[in-house]
């Protein structure tokens, strides 16, 4: 009998003490950096993004930034709050968040408003998809956003799961390496790494996969093949500008500047009216920097990687035009076509504009259109 209870009081004893080493290899590594650890480069500085919605939240309400990026990964991986601490002398956030359409972005500007009353600055970046009537954000959590303090589910799922100790041992390994093989590694400052991704993406090219044009598959056979502009998103977006008039916040909307193969399989997709018309409806609640379109950025050769990574995120250099274009800040250094302020009463002429520019870009690259439309006739 006594030995039993003696074999019974060690296994309890290993148990305990495999969970408190699980609880301690996690909360020291913290993979997610949502428990403000310290940081060390070679050993957990550059984390991975798989619970930054849960992250990018606990930042905000522990650490109150006075701006903030809201927007899809388009955003987190072409806005640098480097850059802009640089120009303006102010510290940001990068709150992009994957697969965000502009109701998550309204959550995480009212979460942000309800932790920060002295928030000052938002920029947000629109995307087309990103008011889809069918457009679905499943890593929202509204009950982590209605309270400033961690919920039981999310303390559990990020201290005592074995998929958060594979996590840290990944972190371990990405950062020992000195480049992140996990294509989606985070920033202490929300923004993402990119050289993991432009590895990858190259070493695909070489095999003959280009990320262009494969990733604009993924859009004309799901995002793209059911597409309804929802006029609940276009109000979500208007809460969205009216919470900052509100709340004395000065807010910089802008078109996400997506490589010319994106604003081609819109046009395949028979959706470029519908295009159209989601300019007319947000331009007509607020003026909107546009840098969508044909210009002499958005035609980089869509087989090189120095700015854009495919075909939907361009990468910070192209950012840094962006704040340079909307703060007028080393305006010289930003290429005379892009970026464009749509207003009422410019709107119409852009578009067209947009449309011609289109149309030659068309007649120059004919091979490009032909790959984009044999997607398409590949496409349920």
């Amino acid at each position: 009998m006594k030995k039993n209870k003696k074999w019974v009081y060690t296994l309890q004893g290993l148990l305990i003490a495999s969970i408190v080493l699980i609880v301690a290899i996690n909360y020291v590594v913290d993979p997610y950096q949502i428990y403000r650890t310290p940081t060390a480069a070679g050993f957990n500085h550059m984390k991975l993004s798989t619970q930054a919605y849960l992250w990018k939240a606990r930042f905000i309400a522990e650490n109150k930034p006075d701006v903030i990026f809201l927007g899809s990964s388009r955003t987190g991986r072409g806005l640098d709050p480097e850059y802009y601490a640089r120009i303006t002398g102010d510290e940001a956030f990068n709150s992009g968040l994957s697969s965000a359409n502009i109701y998550v972005g309204l959550r995480y500007l009212e979460y942000a408003i309800l932790n920060n009353k002295s928030l000052k600055t938002v920029y947000i970046g629109l995307d087309f998809e990103g008011f889809n009537k069918y457009s679905e954000s499943d890593m929202l959590d509204e009950k982590r956003l209605e309270t400033s303090s961690f919920t039981k589910n999310d303390r559990l799922a990020t201290l005592f799961t074995k998929q958060t100790l594979r996590d840290s041992i990944r972190v371990l390994r990405m950062n020992l390496l000195k480049m992140p093989p996990d294509i989606d590694a985070l920033l202490p400052d929300g923004s993402y790494s990119d050289v993991g991704q432009i590895i990858r993406n190259q070493r695909l090219l070489e095999q003959g996969n280009n990320q262009f044009y494969e990733h604009l598959n993924d859009y004309l056979n799901t995002v793209y093949s059911q597409y309804e502009l929802s006029q609940q998103h276009v109000e979500d977006f208007r809460k969205i500008v009216s919470l900052c008039s509100e709340n004395n916040i000065d807010l910089y909307v802008y078109i996400q500047p997506s490589h010319a193969l994106q604003w081609e399989g819109i046009q395949t997709s028979g959706l470029w009216d519908e295009f159209e018309e989601w300019k007319r409806e947000i331009v007509a609640i607020t003026e909107v920097w546009d840098f969508s379109g044909f210009n002499s950025v958005t035609t980089s050769p869509p087989d090189q990687f120095d700015t854009y990574l495919d075909q939907s995120h361009y990468r910070k250099q192209i950012g840094n035009y962006v704040f340079n274009r909307t703060l007028h800040i080393n305006e010289d250094s930003v290429p005379e076509d892009f970026g464009v302020l749509l207003t009422k009463d410019n709107l119409e002429a852009q578009l067209k504009r947009i449309r011609d520019e289109r149309d030659k870009w068309e007649r120059d690259n004919p091979d490009i259109v032909k790959k984009i439309e044999a997607l398409k006739a590949k496409s349920p």
